[in-house]
């Protein structure tokens, strides 16, 4: 499925797919808008550097 972002301090955009393990993968890229925190903004960079358009890729996976 899509995410929808439905506003907030960041600007979300990914897909979740279950996985057969039973499991998920969360796949996405994040980016801080105007109203995210200045903490905010320093935890993501624990993602990486952003690319041109300000935004950090992220993967999560995990089995229930």
């Amino acid at each position: 499925g899509r995410l929808s972002d439905l506003g907030g301090p960041l600007a979300l955009d990914g897909t979740l797919r279950v996985t057969p393990e039973p499991g998920f993968v969360l796949d996405g890229s994040v980016a801080p808008r105007s109203t995210a925190s200045a903490e905010l903004v320093r935890q993501l960079q624990m993602l990486g550097a952003p690319d041109a358009q300000g935004r950090r890729s992220f993967s999560i996976a995990n089995i229930f």
